[in-house]
């Protein structure tokens, strides 16, 4: 549990400095907890468990893996992460929300002719026409990208960057 698992941070942390005169790592990341739907830490004891092996082969979701990811990027790194099927269900049903969004980006895109690839050059019709519409977007491209640039800077806040994301995205 958690009293084992921090434990042995600051018993090493003491040992060191008493033995070495310094610390036996010089930086440590520690992660959070996972526990079950009713706050219940997740154990093969318990019953409550399931290996990730276990949880992608049976395919919960169209994109296991993915949607898993997204899963545990909705909470802080050191946060306690409470896991329940239906909680992965929601970050599948948000990676299908930016899945959608930034196909229809790409459609539009492709659309309006706009070059994608590195080294082209827009064309003078898409540079001197920015339109009411565009002009928006790309406020709010910008504005979501300083709050994820933010975010990211500030230990690495992944939930706010998929918050900005998703108010991105409706």
């Amino acid at each position: 549990g958690s009293d084992q698992h921090r434990g042995w941070f600051q018993s090493s942390l003491l040992t060191g400095v008493a033995i070495d005169k310094r610390a036996p790592y010089k930086q440590c990341l520690t992660h959070g907890f996972t526990v079950d739907g009713q706050g219940r830490k997740m154990s093969k004891s318990l019953k409550n468990f399931i290996s990730i092996d276990d949880y992608l082969s049976a395919q919960l979701t169209s994109a296991p893996a993915d949607d898993f990811r997204l899963y545990c990027l909705q909470h802080k790194y050191h946060a306690t992460l409470t896991y329940s099927a239906s909680r992965v269900e929601e970050a599948a049903k948000l990676r299908g929300r930016f899945e959608n969004f930034f196909s229809s980006v790409r459609t539009a895109l492709n659309t309006c002719n706009i070059p994608t690839r590195a080294g082209q050059v827009w064309s003078e019709d898409v540079r001197r026409r920015p339109t009411p519409e565009s002009t928006k977007l790309t406020a709010l491209l910008s504005a979501t990208q300083e709050q994820v640039r933010v975010a990211l800077g500030d230990d690495f806040n992944t939930p706010v960057v998929l918050n900005s994301l998703s108010n991105l995205v409706g």
